[in-house]
């Protein structure tokens, strides 16, 4: 932004939503490129850990984290083409963080109380990673797996969309 890449970019013929899903897409490679890594490693007989999901749950494990990385990488480039600030855009991952703590990664839910507990429940990543949990620790319990579904197409749909008609205003 400083430098004037993204103007230059404009100015390029190319098509300016390719210059929007390429760098989502870019966000989504490192996902991808990160579950591989950790499923590789969760699979090796150092680690034993069983999938119970079965190879489709590893096809639906490896899917979902693109989706999910693409998901909040439109939180930052939202970030960055209304503030036009470098520092604002790389501090933006400030806000996921509780999001990530906000979660029964940590405790189960029914040992939480009070305002964490009422965090917890609203808090969509939790439910992504309640299915995700799922699929890899009970299998296809579909009643665990469907919200998480369902809450990841519609963060996916919603942040998409934002950062589409964000990106549509700042390069019009």
């Amino acid at each position: 932004m400083l430098s004037g890449y993204f103007g230059k970019l404009l100015l390029a013929p190319v098509n300016r939503f390719s210059i929007l899903m390429g760098t989502l897409l870019t966000s989504g490679t490192r996902a991808l490129l990160q579950v591989v890594v950790i499923v590789a490693m969760a699979m090796a007989m150092a680690f034993g850990v069983s999938f119970k999901g079965g190879l489709l749950g590893l096809v639906a494990i490896i899917v979902a984290a693109p989706v999910f990385g693409i998901a909040t990488a439109c939180i930052g480039l939202i970030i960055a083409l209304r503030t036009k600030s470098v520092q604002m855009t790389q501090n933006s991952w400030l806000m996921f963080m509780p999001l990530a703590f906000l979660t029964t990664a940590f405790m189960p839910k029914e040992f939480l109380t009070g305002w964490f507990k009422w965090a917890v429940t609203v808090n969509p990543v939790d439910y992504v990673l309640v299915g995700v949990r799922t699929i890899i620790i009970d299998g296809w319990e579909w009643e665990s797996i469907l919200p998480g579904l369902w809450v990841l197409s519609a963060i996916t749909v919603i942040m998409l969309t934002a950062a589409t008609w964000t990106h549509r205003r700042a390069t019009a």
